[in-house]
């Protein structure tokens, strides 16, 4: 599943949102709920 790859990038793009720009911290705040809802939704078996 490529879906924790997807969370994990959010946080550190959020994490330079920070230091550089807030509107980062948003971006990165949606790219990892994003990922977080895509892993807690995938099926729980292999198809």
């Amino acid at each position: 599943s490529f879906w924790p790859l997807v969370a994990a990038v959010g946080l550190p793009v959020m994490a330079y949102g920070v230091l550089y720009s807030w509107w980062l911290v948003g971006a990165g705040a949606l790219v990892t709920v994003v990922g977080f809802m895509g892993w807690a939704m995938e099926p729980p078996v292999a198809e």
